[in-house]
């Protein structure tokens, strides 16, 4: 992993938060040690635009960092931004999501965790694939968001990832389901497909079984959708 600081941003001291994510959808696999993440040899580049608030995983953040790291990412050449956050809708990253959705860049937006099913951003725009949490057994977690913020659910409960310095914890909440949903799609990518076509692949391959939000299905089912084997290099 990869860290690229804004010019005048948020610190980039490991953080909780930024950490469990990273976690969830990159952790080195076969090292005997904690996890291995959704998508291990995914190329992740982080840009902090959060600031830690003490040693707990939340975090501030400001809309010109936001802005600033989009922007950073795009420079970066990412394919895919995480963004593990939740705020009031704003016309200007609204803007922002929607240019890189035109880029061919898929955002994945972290649904919010207040048990409310009405809309959160950016995770309900359009533009951006918006993420609730269920539990092991694909149970929704009411303390997840549902309605327009939730187009898609993924493990959101008692997921174990990294930890600053060097540890591991167990967390809740939609910021884990997006993370997991990023990795699912950095595998779909890292197999041949384009971010589009892999985020279409999700979709049709997700579980609707009678709940409002579809669930992520194994992955195997999605790389069959792109024309690939799983397990094929």
């Amino acid at each position: 992993m990869r860290v690229r600081p804004l010019a005048e941003g948020p610190p980039t001291v490991p953080a909780a938060h930024g950490s469990l994510m990273a976690g969830v959808i990159a952790a080195s696999e076969g090292n005997g040690v904690g996890i291995a993440g959704v998508a291990p040899g995914a190329d992740v580049v982080a840009v902090p635009v959060c600031t830690p608030r003490g040693a707990s995983a939340s975090d501030t953040c400001q809309l010109y960092h936001t802005l600033q790291g989009l922007d950073l990412a795009w420079e970066e050449q990412a394919s895919l931004v995480n963004l593990s956050l939740v705020g009031p809708p704003n016309a200007l990253l609204e803007r922002a999501l929607r240019r890189l959705d035109e880029l061919g860049v898929v955002v994945v937006a972290a649904a919010g965790n207040e048990g409310s099913a009405e809309a959160r951003y950016p995770a309900a725009y359009p533009s951006v694939v918006g993420v609730a949490g269920h539990d092991r057994a694909g149970r929704p977690d009411p303390r997840s968001n549902r309605g327009p913020s939730a187009e898609i659910a993924a493990p959101g409960v008692e997921i174990v990832s990294t930890h600053p310095p060097g540890s591991f914890a167990f967390a809740d909440g939609s910021s884990l389901a997006a993370a997991h949903v990023t990795g699912a799609l950095a595998v779909l990518v890292g197999a041949g497909g384009d971010p589009l076509a892999a985020r279409t692949a999700l979709f049709r391959a997700a579980r609707r079984d009678g709940s409002a939000t579809p669930r992520v299905a194994p992955l195997c089912e999605a790389l069959g959708l792109l024309g690939r084997d799983c397990g094929a290099p």
